[in-house]
């Protein structure tokens, strides 16, 4: 699975992972993401791993798409 997290507006990477589709690689990516001081955007593929994950590291702080 190939996980990148990209600022829209100055294209820069936030965080970037090369890792299996399992539960703790996408906990492990959402927790690197949270590190973003302001609320964002995420969107993803709809990968059931995702929703936990998210749900895991934002809560309800977070604009999520999949």
């Amino acid at each position: 699975m190939d996980l990148d997290a990209i600022d829209a507006d100055s294209k820069l990477i936030v965080s970037y992972m090369l890792a299996s589709a399992a539960q703790n690689s996408a906990r492990i990516y959402a927790g690197r993401c949270s590190a973003v001081s302001t609320r964002i955007q995420l969107t993803t593929d709809g990968h059931k791993v995702y929703a936990d994950a998210v749900e895991s590291a934002f809560g309800a702080d977070i604009d999520y798409a999949c």
